[in-house]
């Protein structure tokens, strides 16, 4: 699949960032939607990498390199498979981008507008912001923990990515 493009438009709440994940996370089901080659972390002599999912901790043993543009901003991603959840199927599409994926794109997360905007100067980018749902006011209470909509302000569900797999580099 080297270079071949898919066009995928991920389900609402499925695409998210999060600036306290330290690593990228993509779940079998997208893998295998977008045929994406796993590559076995002891390939590159490592191991013991572990993931605490769902209550449970899950060795990490795979991970997958893809090119994501979201925006117009593009970007090469290595991402870790996550295990499967005994509980859910191997079709779930996640993709969890997280401070590997926001420092190359330069993000800037402006908490109170629920936006992220995306873009590195450097790269001469021009900044793009990702809308996401905003935090209901309850008088004197402050923040609500609920959201207008389904996601958290870093959802993708409206923007569509266009990933494909990248070519091994020699």
């Amino acid at each position: 699949m080297d270079g071949v493009q898919k066009r995928v438009a991920l389900p609402a709440g499925s695409c998210r960032a999060d600036q306290g994940l330290e690593l990228n996370v993509v779940s079998s089901g997208l893998v295998k939607v977008m045929g994406y080659k796993q590559i076995a972390l002891t390939s590159r002599d490592f191991s013991g990498l572990t993931m605490n999912t769902d209550g449970f901790s899950s060795e990490l043993t795979h991970f997958v390199t893809f090119r994501l543009q979201v925006l117009g901003v593009s970007r090469i991603v290595d991402a870790f498979v996550r295990p499967r959840n005994r509980r859910s199927d191997v079709e779930v599409l996640h993709l969890l981008l997280g401070l590997p994926w926001l420092n190359s794109v330069d993000a800037r997360i402006h908490i109170r507008d629920a936006q992220i905007q995306l873009g590195d100067a450097a790269h001469n980018e021009k900044p793009v912001i990702i809308q996401g749902p905003r935090l209901l006011l309850f008088g004197t209470q402050g923040y609500c923990p609920c959201l207008i909509g389904v996601a958290t302000a870093a959802h993708f569900g409206q923007v569509q990515c266009l990933a494909y797999q990248a070519a091994q580099e020699t």
